[in-house]
């Protein structure tokens, strides 16, 4: 009977211990000591500003697109600030790479509007911001077999900015 109780002590405790692990509040980025792109900062803060202007709205709709807008600005540079961000010369570089090709051989998606960012998440998906942050999950990466596919889903997430769907959601939303 002693030992019962002890096994079921030690399975309750064990139990409880293993639900705290999985609590989200402990995890905090291991520090990669890697500098925010000057250009990526440059280009967000003038992409905000000609979003800011562009909007064809009045009133209510105007003030409401503007916050959506800011947050959505101030979301992308607070993951900076949290490291939520991976900017390396090596993983960042070998995807910017790829990224690049893909911009080379589309001369009409203007260089100066879009932009990579490698998040660091374990989620295996990429995303498009609508304002020219193009997002790569690392955990795609280890999802994939080539650089093919690597650039596929790129050239998925661009063809999402390029059609403007984020920035029309936004607009369908508020309205």
């Amino acid at each position: 009977m002693k030992i019962h109780t002890f096994l079921l002590c030690l399975f309750t405790t064990f139990s409880a211990l293993s639900l705290f692990a999985q609590y989200p509040k402990d995890y905090e980025p291991v520090p990669i000591y890697s500098d925010f792109p000057s250009y990526i900062a440059e280009h967000m803060s003038t992409q905000l500003s000609e979003d800011l202007e562009g909007i064809q709205a009045r009133g209510k709709v105007k003030r409401s697109l503007k916050e959506v807008y800011q947050a959505r600005h101030d979301q992308l540079l607070e993951n900076v600030q949290n490291g939520y961000y991976i900017f390396d010369d090596f993983l960042f570089g070998y995807c910017d790479a790829i990224f690049s090709h893909i911009l080379d051989a589309n001369p009409q998606i203007p260089r100066d509007k879009v932009h990579l960012i490698l998040d660091r998440s374990t989620v295996p998906n990429a995303s498009c911001w609508g304002e020219g942050s193009i997002v790569l999950n690392t955990g795609l990466l280890e999802r994939v077999d080539n650089e093919a596919q690597i650039a596929f889903v790129l050239c998925h997430e661009l063809a999402h900015h390029m059609q403007d769907h984020v920035n029309e959601e936004i607009r369908r939303s508020v309205k």
